[in-house]
């Protein structure tokens, strides 16, 4: 997801377009991502795996039962994932979405995906990692599941 310092962040979106062609990142990436502990390169292979699973399995979701969908989607992907319990953390966990135009709008993502281990073998750590996404359906992004970050317990 992250090439290198060099690489200009509009490339690096482009590439997770043609990766997860359902899924419309914040600007909070590509940044986001260096905030797993140890880099991100300790955790690519769980943060792919994560983000497939959101491009991949999430439900065309309805508006039903939002914590249905999340239990059903937690046992299809393999990582848990829930809503935030504490209500006032609803302005660190709202990010700003870039719309075709140009503007930004802004967007809560509250359910979050628990990536909690790393790609590196023997490592027992417990990881507070988290992908925050928004399955509502917005008129200014048909189609796409929002992810507002992916790193760091916020």
């Amino acid at each position: 997801l992250v090439r290198s310092s060099a690489a200009s962040d509009v490339y690096k979106r482009q590439d997770c377009k043609l990766a997860f062609p359902r899924l419309k990142l914040s600007e909070a990436f590509p940044a986001c991502v260096t905030t797993f502990d140890g880099g991100y390169q300790l955790h690519a292979g769980v943060l792919v795996r994560c983000l497939t699973a959101l491009n991949d399995k999430w439900p065309d979701w309805d508006g039903g039962d939002l914590t249905q969908a999340l239990r059903e989607f937690s046992a299809e992907s393999g990582f848990p994932t829930t809503m935030e319990g504490d209500g006032d953390r609803k302005d660190t966990l709202t990010f700003s979405f870039q719309v075709e135009d140009g503007r930004s709008e802004k967007v809560l993502c509250e359910p979050h995906m628990k990536a909690s281990s790393s790609d590196k073998a023997g490592d027992n750590t417990h990881h507070f990692h988290r992908i925050y996404f928004c399955p509502r359906q917005h008129t200014s992004f048909v189609g796409k599941l929002l992810v507002g970050h992916a790193g760091r317990h916020l």
